[in-house]
């Protein structure tokens, strides 16, 4: 039996035709610099913790807003908002000097972290945020419990969520304005023409 086919009326397909508005991201130049500054670093933890650099970038979003220099009223330090005894755990691990204002060695060890924590909660992203948040013994406990996130954990969770999306939407690199080509030096339209050896020449070029 033949499917029947819907009619929709021009108004119902116009609207379906229109591209769909893009929702412009909420960082200003300043942010924007800070954040391309360190794209390299995270590319480098993304490959080298699998984790994804999106989430990796939303998460520093969240905690510093890309302040390198940040630091929590709990003492958390860095992009990472790195408590100084888990950076010191994450820097055996990683073999390095803790140094939680460096952003090299902070998003290594914050993505490592949360790698951990991916593992731990078996790839369960909400868990694993809740538990950089709070931290990975506390949310076990919830899980084992079967208690919901508290409304604080699953607050940043969801923030931090959301971020992503907006990373995921981040150009890969800055625009940059080509550099202006230098203008030629003006050549004197008469006058004697001095005699410069080839080394002096190479010199001034």
């Amino acid at each position: 039996m033949a499917t029947p086919l819907i009619e929709l009326d021009a108004d119902t397909l116009a609207a379906a035709s229109k591209p769909k508005p893009k929702v412009a991201l909420p960082f200003d130049a300043e942010q924007l610099e800070r954040i391309y500054a360190v794209q390299d670093i995270v590319a480098a933890a993304s490959a080298a913790h699998g984790v994804d650099p999106a989430l990796i970038n939303a998460l520093i979003w969240v905690e510093s807003k890309f302040d390198r220099r940040a630091r929590g009223p709990a003492g958390a330090q860095g992009l990472m908002q790195l408590m100084p005894k888990t950076a010191g755990a994450m820097a055996e691990r990683l073999g390095r000097r803790r140094d939680s204002y460096n952003p090299d060695f902070n998003i290594h060890a914050g993505t490592l972290l949360l790698s951990r924590l991916l593992d731990r909660f078996e790839g369960d992203v909400t868990l694993a945020l809740a538990g950089y948040n709070r931290g990975g013994g506390t949310v076990s406990k919830w899980v084992a419990a079967g208690e919901p996130l508290p409304a604080g954990a699953q607050g940043f969770a969801d923030r931090v969520l959301e971020a992503r999306g907006w990373f995921e939407r981040l150009p890969s690199s800055p625009k940059r304005r080509p550099a202006a080509t230098p203008k030629p030096a003006a050549t004197p339209s008469s006058g004697p023409i001095s005699r410069l050896d080839t080394s002096a020449l190479s010199l001034a070029l």
